[in-house]
């Protein structure tokens, strides 16, 4: 199966309804009101080293139209709805809003995309045309590659993370660079 759905079980960590990030600083993209305004859903949390992005209603971030492109669309009238709420520094990573009206579409990734479902109900289909419905709290990830067809059946509402893939040997030297750094004193700790 090129794709994975994972339900929440007692015995998972699951996502309650916030997502937590690494400290936002001054080159962080964000898009749409203040982050200090609670009623966008959006609040920023400060700390020592910047502060933290928390997204503590989903369901209340207003969101602008992100058209699916016509032929990927396969029946209805799906229309989608997006806000970019963190891109980091080396904009590689980003944390999206997404939803979407009831229909059926293709859709590539280009992306690895990990996504948390908020709310609504939809059934995924992959290349080889294995079925997989998910719902509120169900986590899936999808890597950079791969197309699925999506049936919308209630209008879907998901916390997507995005990740730009690097290739190996550039990852590799990436993670020894940070390394150097930490040892160095130059970085702060990771917690990997």
């Amino acid at each position: 199966m090129r794709f994975k759905v994972f339900e929440s079980t007692p015995d998972m960590v699951t996502i309650p309804n916030f997502v937590q990030v690494e400290p936002a600083r001054e080159h962080v993209n964000v898009l749409g009101p203040s982050l200090n305004d609670d009623s966008s859903g959006l609040r920023h949390l400060p700390t020592d080293r910047g502060s933290v992005l928390l997204v503590d209603d989903p369901m209340a971030i207003r969101l602008q139209p992100e058209p699916i492109k016509s032929d990927w669309i396969l029946s209805g009238t799906p229309e989608a709805t997006a806000k970019m709420v963190y891109r980091s520094r080396d904009w590689l990573q980003s944390i999206m809003i997404w939803e979407c009206t009831p229909g059926q579409f293709k859709w590539h990734y280009n992306k690895d995309e990990v996504l948390f479902i908020v709310s609504g109900r939809a059934v995924l289909t992959n290349e080889r045309g294995e079925k997989r419905g998910f719902g509120p709290g169900d986590t899936v990830f999808f890597p950079a590659g791969v197309t699925c067809t999506w049936l919308v059946e209630d209008c879907l509402r998901k916390v997507a993370v995005l990740r730009e893939p690097v290739l190996w040997p550039l990852g590799v030297f990436l993670k020894a660079w940070a390394k150097l750094l930490r040892i160095a004193g130059l970085a702060g700790e990771c917690s990997l």
